[in-house]
């Protein structure tokens, strides 16, 4: 099996010559440029498999950094609820910190006011207790 090419007439410099000038190539040199353009062509599919590889990576790489940057934007969402929430309660407690100290005074004066009472009861219930007893003294005299 013969694998040599016949000569060809090729115009030099592929179709942009001036159309004049040919080249005849043999078939060895035909097939060293057809092996080294499969080389090349080789070289080539191999980068673009590469490219296309790091492309896939940065698809799943850009998807899962805009899945953590939507995760990360509702617990924002959720942590400022929580926050509105907790300052609206921190308010509410402190309204009622604040009336708690306006009603402390009154309720102190009630506490003396309660203890002066009982104090007078028991003054009361004292002199109560112990005029029977006059009462009866005086009677036996």
């Amino acid at each position: 099996h013969d694998t040599t090419l016949p000569q060809h007439p090729f115009r030099a410099g592929g179709s942009s010559g001036s159309g004049n000038e040919t080249a005849t190539f043999t078939a060895g040199e035909l097939q060293g440029e057809i092996k080294s353009a499969w080389e090349r062509a080789g070289v080539l599919q191999k980068r673009y498999h590469e490219a296309q590889a790091a492309l896939g990576t940065m698809k799943a790489n850009h998807t899962r950094v805009l899945q953590q940057l939507d995760d990360t934007h509702k617990r924002l969402n959720q942590e400022r609820k929580e926050n509105l929430k907790l300052s609206s309660e921190e308010k509410r407690l402190a309204m009622e910190l604040e009336a708690a100290r306006e009603l402390e005074p009154m309720l102190e004066q009630a506490r003396q006011e309660r203890l002066a009472l009982e104090k007078e009861n028991h003054q009361l219930l004292a002199a109560a207790m112990s005029a029977p007893t006059e009462a009866h003294s005086e009677l036996r005299r």
